[in-house]
């Protein structure tokens, strides 16, 4: 059985021989698809974070960026089971904040170059009244279903992190 920093060599080898960055895009995704369901025993608070801080503080300090997608997605299955949206998209997105904020922190703010993209969704402005109309960065949020809830929670804790720590970020929706 390989270890997790054979593992993480594996990968980052492989990474970083790719030149396109849709290739590199695709195999994060494909890398993520690969991954077994967590047993329900190890579904723990205190094992979620442990465990994914402990693959991110790997892979984070070695990386100029991180894009977040916060990606348990779907509204009809955020309605079936709202706990699991929160867990990914909330607790999901303060763990990889706090493991870049840990590998990317100086004494004097932030290492040079860094910078932390989280990938939203429009529906945190909930729905547009008429055909043709827009949702603004100054449009007021209005989640309207768990899953939108929940990536706005995950919105306002990046920002916070930005406010409070000056961490370099970004929000897109």
């Amino acid at each position: 059985m390989e270890t997790i920093n054979e593992i993480q060599d594996e990968i980052i080898e492989e990474f970083a021989g790719l030149d396109d960055w849709m290739d590199k895009y695709q195999l994060l995704i494909d890398l993520g698809n690969e991954q077994e369901p967590l047993d329900e025993q190890y579904k723990t608070e205190q094992n979620l974070i442990d465990g994914c801080q402990s693959r991110v503080w790997l892979q984070a300090d070695y990386t100029d960026g991180i894009i977040n997608f916060a990606a348990e997605s779907h509204v009809d299955r955020s309605i079936e089971n709202p706990g699991i949206f929160v867990e990914t998209n909330v607790l999901g997105t303060l763990v990889v904040l706090n493991a870049a904020k840990s590998a990317w922190e100086t004494a004097d703010g932030f290492k040079e170059g860094k910078r932390f993209l989280h990938v939203s969704t429009d529906e945190v402005y909930g729905s547009l009244e008429n055909e043709g109309d827009y949702f603004y960065e100054t449009t007021p949020y209005d989640p309207h279903s768990p899953y939108s809830a929940s990536k706005a929670s995950s919105d306002l804790i990046v920002k916070s992190y930005v406010d409070t720590y000056h961490f370099p970020a970004l929000i897109t929706n």
